[in-house]
Order: structure tokens, then C-alpha cells, then sequence
């Protein structure tokens, strides 16, 4: 295939040949400078993948890139996960993943349906194999895309994963569905449903770490139509 067919195959095998795509690529900086650096050779790998029918291959290594698109080109990224995942048309886990960072990166889009119609796949697969922590998140995400449409079915779903998040000690999403719980209850009227979720999450942050702590911290002295004193004074950040 040539030297960059090679390279390509190479590249196919992931671990062992390119260290960042043995796990998702994170936001910290030595990731996506080595993704900067690689990123031709991405390409031409997802390129072959495209031309051999190694669909599957290939949207292993769009997805694995899933944070860099996030962050430098939601619109390169679409370009990659779509077509790729069309291109595995059985249902398996890295279907299901692609249909998530697909999901990740139209939300950044501002393509709120197409977020939806994502998750609502991934949510499928994982009922039907069982993976509560797929099925928890993409729940979670269907709401979020629901609540930024004004979508009333977005409660019920923040609602329905707030359990098992809270089973699953995952603080962070926890805090997360709790926030949306809390912004759709104030958005209703729902004052004490809203006051309710935000003091949940600000306790819940107590046990994580700085970021989400700040996160629900902000949301409980600032949300809508909620008093700022669930945060005693000095303690939000400045």
C-alpha cells in the first residue's frame, strides 16, 4: 500500500504503535500536542480505513480522538464519526461509543436532535447488554439535550439518572444531572424541587474534587430564583 498504507495499518492496531489512542485522548496538554503531531498520520489511517472497509478500525480511532475534536474542530471530527460509524452497521460497543462522541461533539455544534438521536442509540445498546455506566450517561446527556430544546420529557431523564449515578458514587455526573434537575425545577416554578437538587449536589461536591465542588458551589449561590445562603460567605470562589 505504500509507505503511508503502512503506516496506516500500523496505526490500525492502536496500542503499541501510537501510545495516546491505547486510551481516549484527555484535554491535558501532552495529549493534544501529540495529537497535534500525529494528527496527518490520523488522517491517512482513517482515510484507509475508509478505502479497505475497515470501518470499525477506523472509528476506534476517531473516537479515541473524540476530547481533540472537542476542543480544536467539532466539525473535522463529525466529518470522521459519522461516515465511519455508518460504516459498522451491526450493533457492538464501538458503535455505541461513536454514537456518543458523535453526540459530545454535535452538542458543541449546537446540534442539539442530532445529540439526541446519538444517545438515544447508545442508551439502546446499552439495555441491551447491560452496561449501566453507558446507559447512566447517555441518559443523562439525552436530558441535557432535551433541556436546552425546552424538551418537557428533559426532568423525567435527569430524574432517572440521578439513582444510579448516586449508586455509582460517579460525583461529578452526579452533580451534573443534579444541576439539570435543579435549572429545569426552577424553570418550571419548582422552587423546592430546584432548592432540593442543588443542595444534594453542593453536599455531593463536598466529597469530590475542587472542580466539581466549585461547579455545584457557583450553581447553588447563583441558579434561579435560589437564595445565595446555601453557601456560607467566603466560600464562593472569586
Amino acid at each position: 500500500h505504500g509507505a503511508d498504507g503502512v503506516r496506516a495499518v500500523q496505526v490500525c492496531g492502536v496500542a503499541g504503535c501510537l501510545p495516546v489512542l491505547a486510551a481516549p485522548v484527555t484535554t491535558a496538554a501532552s495529549d493534544l500536542d501529540a495529537v497535534v503531531r500525529e494528527l496527518p498520520t490520523y488522517r491517512t489511517a482513517m482515510q484507509w480505513c475508509v478505502k479497505h472497509d475497515r470501518g470499525l478500525d477506523g472509528l476506534r480511532i476517531a473516537t479515541a480522538l473524540n476530547q481533540y475534536w472537542q476542543i480544536r474542530d467539532c466539525g473535522e471530527g463529525l466529518s470522521w464519526l459519522v461516515p465511519l460509524r455508518d460504516a459498522v452497521p451491526e450493533p457492538c460497543l464501538e458503535r455505541a461509543l461513536g454514537a456518543r462522541a458523535i453526540a459530545s461533539v454535535a452538542f458543541f455544534l449546537g446540534d442539539f436532535a442530532l445529540t439526541k438521536r446519538m444517545m438515544e442509540d447508545a442508551a439502546q445498546y446499552a439495555r441491551s447488554i447491560g452496561d449501566s455506566a453507558l446507559l447512566n450517561a447517555a441518559t443523562k446527556s439525552i436530558a441535557w439535550a432535551e433541556r436546552v430544546m425546552y424538551d418537557p420529557a428533559a426532568g423525567a431523564h435527569f430524574e432517572e439518572s440521578i439513582a444510579p449515578l448516586r449508586a455509582a458514587g460517579d460525583i461529578a455526573s452526579l452533580i451534573d444531572a443534579l444541576t439539570g434537575k435543579a435549572e429545569v425545577a426552577f424553570a418550571s416554578g419548582n422552587v423546592t424541587s430546584g432548592r432540593e437538587a442543588a443542595e444534594e449536589a453542593v453536599s455531593a461536591a463536598s466529597t469530590g474534587d475542587p472542580a466539581t465542588m466549585i461547579q455545584a458551589r457557583c450553581f447553588a449561590g447563583f441558579g434561579p430564583c435560589l437564595p445565595g445562603d446555601l453557601i456560607p460567605p467566603g466560600e464562593l470562589p472569586d
